[in-house]
């Protein structure tokens, strides 16, 4: 009766290491499969996204052929130099700034205040002047003088 307990443990056992076995290589095979597949659907969208890039049309070198500009002339080449001459401005295409001219205020951070546009425009009075929005959180005020 011992030795039928004790076969019967044995092949019980066996039976649980068999599974336990079959079910860890199935596993193995199905990522194996898996990792397969991936690199190859990988390859494919590489093969592919290098097919596009082929095809797109690329920036013209400066040794390209020449372009029809205009109506239909077709372009001089560009030379490889050239001489630019340049000659001083006159008297009267000259800006010139003072210094006094320039307004530099400093503040600390308990002296700065939100503005809306309104107030901002009021500190500037009897001037004309702009406020322009650069972007969502990005204004310009221009104040245009004599």
């Amino acid at each position: 009766m011992k030795d039928e307990q004790l076969l019967s443990a044995m092949f019980d056992d066996a039976a649980e290491f068999r599974e336990q076995l079959l079910g860890e290589t199935l596993r193995r095979v199905r990522r194996k499969r898996r990792i397969r597949s991936i690199g190859r659907a990988l390859l494919a969208l590489v093969i592919a996204a290098f097919t596009i890039w082929w095809g797109l049309p690329h920036r013209a070198t400066f040794n390209s052929a020449p372009v029809q500009v205009g109506r239909g002339v077709p372009a001089e080449p560009q030379a490889a130099a050239r001489i630019v001459l340049t000659s001083p401005l006159s008297a009267g295409q000259l800006v010139t700034t003072r210094q006094d001219s320039v307004v530099m205020i400093s503040s600390d951070k308990s002296t700065v205040a939100m503005l809306d546009d309104d107030r901002l425009l009021d500190l500037v009075p009897g001037e004309t002047k702009l406020l322009v929005w650069h972007a969502p959180h990005e204004a310009e005020l221009v104040i245009v003088g004599p």
